[in-house]
């Protein structure tokens, strides 16, 4: 299985159906010629967002290939699991159902539970301890892929989006996370604040710092390797904030990586730092409190 490369811009929709179609290539013909050589309770695993779902591009929508390769694999008798990122299982069945899919299992991310990877493998090997054999399993990030318990992956076209940054110093807002004063920290952050500071349009009317507006150009700074959610810890210490009450990211879970989160906890006061992923809307799709490290 050769994974596709990421662009740096996001291809079109019509581009990316495109790549879509050239990863599942020969995926509909191997469900044929698996399910003639028999086996216990066969089944696929599917993820959700960029790949079950057009979640970059039409939220909520099948993606079309997807769909018709789940509706194939139930029709040769597979059963059809669901390995997510997500912490909301319930709404993640509903968002899928809604989408058209019949889903037979839905596995998603658990409290204190680190990374996309070790989400996945850990939701594959609780299949697999049920009895399912996972002959195909479809993401659209290498961490769909890490790990055992499947026997031929399919990687569609890994789409990222970025934190967006908002740079709000008056109201206690650096970029998409909000900050505690030198002496003073809230203990219960307001959740309907932060969501529509980190809306894209709002993000657009704010004062952000140049250093923080885009990632650095590797041509200038090609040592320089931060992400969002990285730069904008460093700006709210630089500022003299002694942590991090709450943090916002957009987009899908799997984009808060697992240095995100290291940073997050380093500065996580005794309450811990509250992490809200959300969609462009400002639709939260996941909340988790992160320990102090």
């Amino acid at each position: 299985m050769a994974a596709p490369a990421r662009a740096a811009t996001p291809p079109s929709k019509t581009q990316w159906l495109a790549d879509v179609d050239r990863a599942l290539d020969g995926a509909s013909d191997y469900l044929d010629t698996r399910a003639s050589e028999g086996g216990r309770d066969l089944a696929i695993v599917l993820d959700i967002d960029n790949t079950s779902l057009e979640t970059y591009y039409d939220e909520g929508t099948a993606t079309p290939q997807v769909l018709a390769l789940a509706e194939k694999a139930r029709s040769l008798g597979y059963s059809v699991l669901v390995a997510t990122y997500r912490s909301d299982t319930r709404g993640a069945r509903a968002d899928l159902e809604a989408a058209g899919y019949t889903v037979d299992g839905v596995c998603g991310r658990i409290s204190g539970e680190s990374g996309a990877a070790t989400t996945k493998q850990r939701c594959r090997a609780a299949y697999a301890d049920e009895g399912y054999t996972i002959t195909a399993n479809i993401g659209n990030r290498p961490t769909d892929m890490a790990g055992e318990n499947y026997e031929r992956g399919f990687q569609a076209p890994r789409l990222r989006r970025r934190p967006v940054l908002s740079a709000r110093r008056g109201s206690g807002m650096i970029g998409s996370c909000r900050t505690s004063p030198p002496r003073t920290r809230s203990s219960s952050p307001s959740l309907a604040p932060l969501v529509r500071a980190s809306r894209p349009r709002r993000a657009r009317r704010c004062a952000t710092p140049t250093a923080a507006r885009t990632p650095p150009r590797r041509s200038s700074l090609p040592s320089l390797r931060l992400t969002a959610v990285q730069a904008v810890v460093a700006m709210a210490i630089a500022g003299g904030s002694s942590g991090v009450d709450a943090c916002v990211v957009l987009g899908d879970a799997q984009d808060l990586t697992e240095p995100d989160e290291a940073v997050l906890r380093d500065v996580a006061g005794a309450a811990g730092v509250t992490v809200h992923v959300g969609d462009a809307r400002g639709t939260v799709t996941m909340t988790d409190v992160m320990a102090r490290s």
